[in-house]
């Protein structure tokens, strides 16, 4: 945010309009303002709001304003899975506040080395227990670039206090690129058949278990007003 006159910088934040907490005061004077907060839970609903006192004392302080966040493995995975491409490989997480999608993401090794093969898309299915259901939304085709996040624009509203499957696709030459990373532990799985690539089936079908938890993740779309 800015200010019209140089002043300091914090932000009071929470999961209510009473806030609770807030980030250490940068006593910094500036007119351009900007903090990070962390240690959020994941997909919250959080209230916040930014401060700034100037050298004579006066305090602004915004509007209350909101945001959510993401859903899912946002720290890349160490190691690398195999045979991502032309089947469906999924992990369940949960949600907390719900609410609408912005963009689901996957982490990926290296990639194909023909540009026409690194190609994925993304998708949300239900759960049906450990294993995907039906589906909710995918999202349209994207490139691949090598050990980055790879990001796509989903339209789906997603229910608080829900378990759901993220799922993804390739279309690689072979099975040792345009993998997912992962890390041990976790409820996924792939589909048992294959699925080719660009085409999901409105109902996930046989799935093979596996205890880990692909570096996938959901955005969600807060409060589009800034700070002021």
């Amino acid at each position: 945010w800015t200010t019209d006159v140089i002043s300091d910088t914090q932000i009071e934040y929470g999961l209510t309009t009473a806030y609770g907490s807030s980030t250490a005061l940068n006593g910094t004077l500036s007119t351009g303002h900007s903090q990070t907060v962390t240690g959020l839970q994941a997909n919250q609903l959080y209230h916040y709001k930014v401060k700034s006192r100037d050298v004579s004392g006066d305090m602004a302080t915004s509007g209350d304003r909101t945001f959510i966040t993401a859903m899912g493995a946002t720290t890349p995975g160490t190691s690398t899975d195999s045979g991502n491409s032309n089947t469906m490989n999924a992990t369940r997480f949960t949600t907390g506040s719900g609410g609408k999608l912005a963009s689901l993401s996957a982490y990926v090794g290296a990639v194909d080395a023909s540009a026409a093969n690194r190609s994925f898309q993304l998708a949300i299915y239900t759960a049906n227990g450990t294993a995907p259901g039906t589906l909710v939304a995918n999202t349209a085709t994207g490139t691949l670039t090598a050990n980055a996040w790879n990001t796509l624009p989903i339209v789906a509203t997603l229910a608080p206090a829900t378990n759901y499957f993220i799922a993804y696709n390739s279309n690689g030459s072979n099975s040792t690129v345009n993998n997912l990373r992962f890390t041990n532990g976790g409820t996924s799985g792939w589909s048992t058949n294959g699925q080719t690539f660009g085409n999901w089936p409105a109902n996930f079908g046989p799935v093979t278990a596996q205890s880990v938890t692909f570096s996938l993740y959901a955005s969600f779309i807060g409060d589009s007003t800034p700070p002021s």
